[in-house]
């Protein structure tokens, strides 16, 4: 795979979508729809299945920014609540997601952020979720980084 600024990602084996615990599906290129990215991802049939694929084997699935349209894009998203950057939330909106103002949303199964940047408090927020708020701590003093903004959860 080929990133918006070139950088090259490059897989040396295959990969179950099915076997993973969390999957984080990154945005970029939004603003480009000619350009690699997030548009090429939407358009792509078998990305689009196996994100499906991954949901109904029980993987949390996580958005950072405008990768949410690409869960948007499988059909995962209508009805639901979520967030993506602000750029794109009109898009969303009229792809039917529920579209709250939280820098994360966390859905139980899965688990959206707004921009760039507010995947980091989805990170870290996972990392409370998953292992309890002193791990989260612990991380936030390796990344010098705290945790801010609102986590719209459902309980």
């Amino acid at each position: 795979m080929t990133c918006a600024f070139g950088t090259r990602i490059v897989v040396d084996q295959g990969w179950n979508p099915t076997e993973a615990d969390i999957l984080v599906i990154p945005g970029g290129g939004w603003g480009d729809s000619e350009g690699p990215g997030v548009h090429r991802l939407r358009e792509n049939a078998a990305v689009l299945r196996d994100l499906r694929r991954a949901h109904r084997s029980g993987t949390v699935l996580a958005g950072v920014c405008t990768g949410v349209l690409v869960l948007s894009a499988a059909g995962l998203l209508k009805g639901r609540p979520s967030t993506t950057h602000h750029l794109a939330k009109d898009a969303l909106t009229q792809e039917g997601g529920d579209v709250l103002s939280s820098r994360v949303v966390d859905d139980k199964d899965i688990v959206t952020a707004g921009g760039v940047t507010s995947g980091l408090d989805l990170a870290l927020w996972m990392v409370t979720r998953e292992w309890g708020a002193p791990v989260a701590a612990k991380v936030e003093a390796v990344l010098e980084y705290e945790q801010r903004g609102t986590v719209w959860r459902r309980d």
